[in-house]
């Protein structure tokens, strides 16, 4: 393939596709091949698949940049093991030492390596709001204590981030979403064997109207928001859906739509295509979403009631859909069968 073509990549990406798309426990971007086990022999074999693949379709490797058998790998910028994964030890000390910027070159420089790793830090748009509303058009560029204050503690939550864990498919999926004044902030939670723990996380400022918007509205966004967030990881399979705002639960049924705004309505409705239970956890246990410096919250709560789950509804949602509902319409669409062949999807 000539170098400089515009689609040579793409093009690329979807020969390593079709070569190893239907190998288990294999990861590539471009030449950049992945591969993991529980343990060696499992490893050994997904090796000797991808090589054996490789070597019908003419490729070659370079052994000197291969590494085999690895606790720990360093990965497209973040470092993969057994634990989990976490942004690049390299990468951390650059952050860490990065000095403050003198404009908006410089800043829009930073910004743009922390939002690739935004996915580690809860209420990443909250943090970096005073920089992002540095880099506004209309705005002069003043490095005012707010903004180093934001600088700093936006580089510390990358250096201590948060290692994420690998998405399990068979184990409990949750999206827990918050609101607060500046953003919105939702975050992809498993439960494997008893214990939560995050996948990853996600937020961004509001825009435009939405600032105007109530709290019961911006909370819903955040749920809307949260759930298309991680579409792929939700749709199509049951999981849980979490917000600390309790008239959210009576809103977000179909007898309780009809009492909502315009705008949760919409949201709720669009929200059908998928199969979740919707449950009511306080602020206070809501950590990992909640995004907003709150006052203690006021109100007795009835001590009969659960300390987690206050409230919990399975709503009868006549769009959603499964994995094996969607696999099964897809196999018996002539249309969508042809359009698989002519990918290459086998």
């Amino acid at each position: 393939m000539p170098f400089g073509l515009a689609s040579a990549s793409a093009v690329f990406q979807r020969i390593m596709q079709n070569l190893l798309g239907d190998i288990g426990n294999v990861k590539f971007f471009q030449d950049d091949v992945l591969v993991w086990a529980e343990n060696v022999e499992e490893h050994n074999v997904v090796v000797r698949k991808v090589c054996s693949v490789s070597e019908e379709a003419g490729l070659t490797v370079e052994m000197k940049k291969c590494k085999f058998e690895c606790r720990s790998v360093e990965y497209l910028g973040h470092t993969v093991s057994g634990n989990g994964v976490k942004p690049k030890t390299n990468l951390l000390e650059v952050i860490e030492k990065a000095p403050s910027p003198s404009n908006k070159d410089q800043l829009r420089s930073f910004l743009g390596l922390a939002e690739y790793y935004a996915k580690f830090v809860k209420n990443f748009a909250d943090v970096a709001q005073p920089l992002h509303h540095m880099m506004k058009k209309n705005v002069k560029f003043e490095w005012s204590k707010e903004c180093q204050q934001a600088y700093s503690a936006l580089k510390l939550c990358i250096i201590n981030a948060v290692e994420l864990k690998p998405f399990v498919a068979s184990d409990h999926t949750i999206v827990s979403t918050d609101a607060s004044m500046h953003g919105l902030g939702a975050v992809l939670i498993q439960l494997h064997k008893g214990k939560e723990r995050v996948v990853a996380f996600a937020s961004r400022t509001l825009k435009g109207a939405e600032a105007t918007y109530s709290a019961i509205e911006k909370e819903a966004l955040a749920c809307w928001w949260g759930v298309k967030y991680f579409r792929n990881y939700v749709w199509g399979r049951k999981f849980e859906l979490r917000t600390d705002h309790k008239p959210l639960i009576n809103v977000f049924t179909t007898k309780g739509a009809c009492r909502a705004s315009s705008k949760i309505a919409k949201w709720e409705y669009t929200l059908q295509e998928y199969d979740f239970t919707m449950r009511y956890v306080p602020g206070v246990k809501n950590v990992n979403a909640d995004c907003l410096s709150r006052l203690p919250i006021e109100g007795h709560m009835d001590e009969k009631e659960e300390e987690w789950l206050i409230a919990s509804i399975q709503d009868v949602r006549m769009g959603a859909i499964n994995e094996e509902l969607w696999r099964k319409s897809i196999d018996e669409d002539m249309e969508l069968q042809a359009l698989k062949e002519n990918l290459g999807m086998h």
